[in-house]
């Protein structure tokens, strides 16, 4: 039995180490798997007889996620570089969705609330040009999709396979969002005025902008592996808290 300790990335969810888990525990040869999402690691035991290592690789990849190295062979400052490359690719498609979700959402809005003192642009008035105002909105959204294309090729993907996640929720709220406003944009073309209130592209647009900013404040999260560092904040908290922790079995500190 070989066992291997692999770096995973691209998980977004609890629900993608399930999702890992499951597709390798059906995988022939593969004895034992655990995958931790706050560590991004996953720990894999198979049998060298039945399957090999670069066949674990390829079914990981396969279903959407990026095997990055392997753990006895990987150095702290070259995964510290990955980390903070993924934060900059993270950070410039979020600013890239807030840019376009600022007018889009001040658009859809700015109609409902009549005491705003920045009325929208009378050449996009909803009630004087509303398949002005309807293609102004579907441009503005397209880049904010575009931003988050990763959530539908990985929560699609896991769709097909059985295994939905977070990113396929996101993938099918919005999606749903754009394909509704898409037909009242056309049921506007065809002088149907009032399906201008069915108009949910900024729906899909918020959405997108606030899970781009949620998932890169998490990749700056500082995730603590190390064991001895995670004991000494245990026992502070505990110790913090008017607890003491005392010594226990096999010379291992405990509480």
């Amino acid at each position: 039995m070989n066992k291997e300790i692999v770096k995973i990335g691209g998980m977004t969810c609890a629900a993608c180490a399930s999702r890992i888990e499951k597709v390798l525990g059906k995988k022939e040869g593969v004895l034992r798997v655990s995958v931790n999402f706050a560590t991004e690691k996953a720990t894999v035991e198979y049998d060298p007889q039945k399957t090999r290592f670069s066949e674990i690789k390829q079914v990981i990849e396969k279903i959407g996620y990026e095997v990055i190295n392997i753990e006895k062979k990987a150095a702290v400052d070259e995964d510290k570089l990955r980390k903070e490359k993924e934060i900059r690719t993270l950070w410039r498609k979020f600013i890239i969705a807030a840019i376009f979700t600022a007018p889009l959402l001040y658009l859809a809005m700015v109609p409902m609330i009549s005491w705003l003192p920045f009325p929208i642009p009378g050449f996009l008035e909803p009630m004087h040009f509303p398949l002005r105002y309807a293609l102004t909105q579907l441009a503005l959204v397209i880049p904010v999709i575009i931003a988050g294309n990763k959530f539908y090729t990985v929560g699609y993907k896991a769709l097909i396979q059985r295994s939905p996640n977070m990113d396929s929720l996101i993938a099918i709220g919005t999606t749903a969002a754009v394909i509704y406003s898409l037909y009242s944009t056309y049921q506007i073309s065809i002088d149907n005025t009032h399906a201008v209130e069915g108009l949910y592209f900024e729906t899909a647009g918020v959405i997108i902008t606030l899970i781009l900013l949620m998932n890169n404040m998490r990749k700056k999260i500082l995730v603590v592996d190390d064991e001895a560092k995670i004991v000494e904040i245990v026992k502070s908290y505990f110790e913090n808290s008017g607890y003491s922790v005392c010594e226990a079995y096999n010379g291992k500190e405990a509480l």
